[in-house]
């Protein structure tokens, strides 16, 4: 098992007829523990990564993705970065559906810079849409990844790896319940918004509440996107705005907290549990 070989290698880095006091022995087993849970780790990530045809999916290791166009929805000022759209190439006949994206359990694709860590992002485009998918990023500064995609030109490359998971969504569906409730922040919408598109694919689940959270209405972007597809709910999708740094009619001024979040509940009813 692999308890059992994380305790073979620890043992083989020590020579056998050496004598070892306790606070050797108790190294030798934490190096057993580290070398085992690593080993559970590599076996449970092969596990995962592997599809129902234990086939490894393609996007499940860093691979270069060529940028097709780059888009700007918000321009940006010196209180708020700016917004882009970036496009990538699939290969051909290929959608993020085929390479086993679920948007609706918050599948997002990871992006590698020339240094650094990778950082995740949801795709903002249909999980079916052929040969390339979309990521909206704000760009901060000094983020090394999102400074990396704001400098990288047209028919350049970028290391991109997929789908990686987000384990909370199951969680709270186990959970029950009419309706389901989100809160976005900024351009965590990218993210949340599909999930709520999910939502609304369950009979069972009515209404959808979206809370987005901003400092301006200039933060916003895909209005009429989003507000198309609360249109067409037929009011399952409620949007409420909320600006930390302005008054604007028919939406709420102020931060999330309790209050915010009691009084937006009250309306539908809902309990916490």
């Amino acid at each position: 098992s692999s308890i059992v070989f994380g305790f073979v290698a620890a043992s083989l880095l020590i020579p056998s007829t050496c004598m070892l006091d306790d606070g050797a022995i108790l190294g030798v087993a934490v190096a057993g523990l580290a070398a085992s849970l690593l080993v559970l780790y590599i076996s449970w990530r092969t596990w995962f990564l592997s599809g129902e045809q234990n086939e490894l999916r393609p996007l499940n290791f860093f691979r270069p993705f060529k940028l097709f166009s780059k888009v700007t929805l918000v321009e940006g000022d010196a209180r708020s970065p700016p917004v882009r759209r970036f496009t990538f190439e699939l290969p051909a006949n290929t959608s993020l559906s085929s390479l086993g994206f679920d948007l609706g359990l918050g599948s997002f694709v990871k992006v590698s810079p020339p240094r650094g860590l990778a950082r995740p992002y949801s795709p903002t485009s249909d999980v079916n849409r052929l040969g390339s998918f979309d990521l909206t990023v704000k760009i901060y500064p000094g983020g090394k990844v999102s400074v990396f995609l704001d400098r990288l030109l047209v028919g350049e490359s970028a290391l991109c790896s997929g789908p990686g998971p987000v384990t909370w969504i199951r969680m709270c569906r186990r959970g029950g319940g009419s309706g389901f409730g989100l809160v976005a922040f900024g351009v965590g919408i990218t993210e949340i918004f599909e999930i709520a598109k999910a939502e609304l694919t369950r009979s069972a689940c009515q209404p959808v509440l979206l809370l987005w959270a901003n400092r301006t209405w200039s933060d916003v972007f895909d209005a009429e996107t989003i507000n198309a597809v609360a249109s067409a709910s037929g009011g399952r999708l409620q949007i409420i705005h909320l600006f930390s740094r302005e008054q604007r009619e028919g939406c709420l001024q102020g931060r999330i907290s309790v209050e915010v979040l009691k009084g937006i509940r009250a309306p539908f009813g809902w309990k916490p549990r």
